[in-house]
């Protein structure tokens, strides 16, 4: 929806979504964090899953707020064009990137995470973006040959 309303017609409604959602945002995660973080209560019961709710919401927010702050750099950055080089990394990038969100959680949450790998988080981070890669290419890689067996 946003990146639809992000065009020259519509930019007055995108600036004004901006406008409410950005610092709602930067409100939300400012209060879990200090919750999360700080204060640490220990919220059960009603309380504690509206709190879970409100968490959820955060992310949402910071999601929408983190799309509208990098479309509008980058459309002011770019504004006559991408160069070709950016063309060729992001249509990489685009064979991949929803085999990588497929993946990634798994290897950072749950049972299967890999934060506590080693004491050293620089290399726990290195190693979980490795291998998230690498499962990424092999889902698309299975995906693909899955796909192709459906459209014979």
């Amino acid at each position: 929806f946003l990146g639809s309303i992000s065009d020259c017609t519509k930019r007055k409604l995108f600036k004004t979504i901006g406008i409410l959602v950005v610092p709602i945002a930067v409100l939300f995660n400012l209060i879990q964090i200090v919750q999360d973080y700080v204060i640490e209560l220990e919220l059960n019961g009603v309380i504690g899953s509206l709190y879970g709710r409100f968490c959820n919401f955060a992310h949402v927010f910071l999601g929408i707020a983190l799309f509208i702050i990098f479309k509008s750099v980058f459309s002011g950055i770019f504004k006559n064009g991408y160069p070709d080089s950016i063309k060729k990394i992001c249509l990489y990038s685009d064979k991949y990137s929803y085999d990588v969100y497929l993946v990634h959680q798994f290897l950072i949450l749950g049972p299967f995470s890999l934060m506590m790998l080693t004491n050293n988080i620089g290399i726990n981070i290195v190693l979980i973006i490795a291998i998230t890669i690498a499962c990424a290419v092999v889902v698309n890689y299975i995906s693909t040959r899955i796909k192709r067996i459906i459209l014979k």
